[in-house]
C-alpha cells in the first residue's frame, strides 16, 4: 500500500489545482475489464432490458450493494490521490476506505430525451451527509468521491459538480459554528435537528450561481473524480439515453 502510494502520489501541480478548484479528476485508475466485471448483472439486478428502452421504467437507481472491496487493492492510483489529498493513509478511516457495487444508474426519461436542462434549474442540489449535523470542521467526511463504471459525455446523465458554491456552503457553516442539519438549517431553527424535507436551500443556491461555476463531471470507465467534501453536486438529465451514466459516489471520513 505504501509502494503504491508512493508511485501514484499526486503531484504539487494536481494538488494546487485541488485547492484551488475543490475537485481533480485522475484517470486510468480502474481497467475496463473490472469495471465490467462488477457489472456482469447490472441489468438483470435493474430488471431491464439494455436494448429495450421501453423497460427502462426507473429514471435513477442507488442500487443496492452486494459487494465491497478496498480501493488500496481494486484502484491504487486512485487511493493514493486520496491519501496525497488527506494526509496519508493513517489518516483515512478505515471504516470509509471501501467502493461498492451499490451502483448509481441514470437513464433518464422519455420526455427529458433530448431535452437541454441548465444546471440552475436541477432539482437535486446537495451536499453529502444526511447522517450527521455538520460543523465547519466534521471529520465525517473528508473527500468525496466519484468513480466512473461507464463512458459518460456531455449530456449523458452524469453528475454536475458546482465548485464556485464552495465558499457559500463554507462561510454558512462558518457563521453557524453550533452546528446545521443536513439541509443546512441552523440549530436555532431546528433545536432537535428533527429530519427536513426538500433541498431549498441548495437549489436556491445553485440557481444564483453563473453559468462558470458548474462543471459536468464526464469521462471514460476509470476516471476517478476527487471532490471537496463541501461540493454541490447534482445527478443531470440522460438527454442521450445512451446505456452510459453508471457512477457512484463514495465519503471519505478522516480519523
Amino acid at each position: 500500500m505504501a509502494n503504491a502510494e508512493e508511485q501514484y502520489k499526486l503531484s504539487q501541480e494536481q494538488i494546487g489545482f485541488f485547492l484551488e478548484n475543490g475537485w481533480l479528476k485522475l484517470s486510468n485508475c480502474f481497467t475496463r475489464e473490472q469495471a465490467e466485471g462488477l457489472q456482469e448483472n447490472l441489468w438483470t439486478r435493474l430488471g431491464m432490458d439494455p436494448r429495450d428502452k421501453s423497460t427502462w421504467h426507473t429514471e435513477r437507481t442507488n442500487m443496492p450493494f452486494f459487494n465491497e472491496f478496498l480501493v488500496s487493492e481494486f484502484a491504487p492510483k486512485a487511493w493514493a490521490g486520496i491519501c496525497s489529498l488527506l494526509g496519508g493513509s493513517q489518516r483515512v478511516d478505515s471504516n470509509a476506505s471501501t467502493w461498492k457495487d451499490g451502483f448509481i444508474v441514470n437513464l433518464g426519461t422519455p420526455t427529458g430525451h433530448n431535452t437541454v436542462i441548465r444546471p440552475q434549474d436541477l432539482p437535486g442540489w446537495h451536499v453529502d451527509g444526511d447522517f450527521f449535523v455538520h460543523y465547519l470542521d466534521s471529520p465525517e467526511q473528508a473527500l468525496l468521491v466519484i468513480p466512473l463504471w461507464t463512458d459518460i459525455v456531455a449530456g449523458g446523465g452524469g453528475t454536475y459538480i458546482c465548485p464556485g458554491a464552495i465558499p457559500h456552503v463554507g462561510r454558512h457553516l462558518y457563521e453557524n459554528p453550533d452546528g446545521v442539519s443536513p439541509r443546512m438549517t441552523p440549530r436555532a431553527q431546528n433545536p432537535e435537528f428533527v429530519q427536513e424535507q426538500g433541498l431549498k436551500w441548495f437549489n436556491d443556491l445553485a440557481a444564483s450561481m453563473p453559468d462558470d461555476a458548474f462543471v459536468e463531471a464526464t469521462g471514460v470507465v476509470g476516471d476517478v473524480y476527487l471532490l471537496h467534501p463541501l461540493m454541490l453536486h447534482s445527478a443531470s438529465n440522460n438527454q442521450l439515453r445512451n446505456c452510459g451514466g453508471t457512477e457512484d459516489d463514495e465519503g471519505f471520513g478522516r480519523g
